[in-house]
């Protein structure tokens, strides 16, 4: 299987920009989520970071003397990325340093996985690693966004979704997974309730790209997220499919102005750039952590139905909206036409 996987913080070339995310609801007192970061690896040294870093939720696919439960990248600019995202979810409050999570007092781990030659197996074991410990998984990765590149799941990682959300039978997988279980106890994630996945959609609307091509934003057990900017338009790098579930505020628009959002970076360091779906699929994932803190009990398919029946539209007056025989509002542009609030 060829690796045609990339990060979602921008399009190619793009000059990414992200800015100050202090979420409101700052003194919330918020039960313990687990939270995974499946992406390049995080630097839970940050000061921002290692107050509710978990290393059981943590897993290095990558390590080369085996799996580890350090997901530390190199630290420099180009392996930035999953810090980036572990901080916009989980950076502590009242602390004075780069900003505050959206769910800052979730635990948050990484995966580190794409910093070396991806196969199906490694994919199906960040997938499901420690599902009866980690609520949601949140992967800001995908297809190369060029316009050219069709791609999905394969067989075990597609069996890995499945297996994270639903009860499997036994006799289906009990050679891909087994080793995971014990006394044929197959229940799905997070105590039979399903585990929570969270999507970028991609960034390849520069190109034309369409996130149709792309199996992981279209499986049924995803929630892809997708951006529009401050404004409610759609960002310019989005990519246009039914597949996507909604969208948060980290777009950018051709010669606009752009969202600024404070994150945690490798090293000690804070910055106010980091625009991309990368940037808008921890957000929706902090929003849902908050979800369950309210609701523990809440089903992977309650999650989908709540964000269906209370997201708002962005812009009433962009081109393109229609409702579906449901009787909601959908835009393929800016998702289902629901803005994850």
């Amino acid at each position: 299987m060829s690796d045609v996987r990339q990060s979602r913080s921008g399009p190619p070339g793009a000059l990414i920009r992200l800015s100050l995310a202090e979420t409101t609801g700052a003194l919330m007192q918020q039960a313990e989520m687990e939270e995974e970061e499946v992406v390049v690896g995080v630097d839970h040294t940050n000061k921002d970071l290692k107050r509710n870093f978990e290393a059981l939720a943590s897993l290095d696919v990558c390590a080369s003397h085996g799996p580890s439960h350090d997901p530390m990248p190199v630290r420099d600019e180009e392996n930035s990325h999953g810090t980036r995202c572990a901080g916009e979810v989980a950076m502590e409050a009242n602390n004075s340093y780069c900003g505050v999570g959206i769910a800052f007092n979730a635990r948050i781990g990484g995966i580190r996985i794409l910093d070396c030659s991806v196969t199906d197996a490694m994919e199906a074991t960040a997938l499901t690693f420690n599902i009866q410990f980690i609520d949601i998984y949140v992967c800001s990765w995908g297809p190369r966004d060029d316009g050219a590149t069709l791609d999905g799941p394969h067989r075990l990682t597609a069996k890995a979704l499945q297996l994270g959300t639903h009860k499997a039978q036994l006799s289906s997988l009990k050679n891909d997974f087994r080793q995971y279980y014990s006394d044929n106890n197959f229940d799905n994630g997070r105590g039979g309730k399903g585990s929570i996945f969270v999507w970028a959609a991609g960034n390849g609307g520069k190109h034309h790209d369409h996130c149709g091509a792309d199996g992981y934003v279209n499986s049924i057990y995803n929630i892809a997220i997708g951006a529009v900017t401050q404004a409610g338009k759609p960002a310019y790098f989005g990519e246009p499919c039914p597949g996507v579930m909604a969208v948060t505020l980290t777009g950018a628009g051709v010669g606009g102005p752009l969202t600024l959002i404070t994150v945690t970076t490798v090293g000690d360091g804070c910055v106010t750039h980091f625009v991309g779906t990368s940037s808008a699929a921890p957000m929706a994932a902090g929003i849902l952590a908050l979800v369950l803190e309210v609701n523990p009990e809440l089903t992977w398919r309650d999650v989908q139905h709540l964000i269906a029946r209370t997201a708002k539209i962005p812009d009433p007056e962009e081109p393109g909206w229609n409702i579906n025989a449901a009787g909601y509002h959908v835009h393929h542009s800016m998702s289902e036409g629901l803005y994850l609030l």
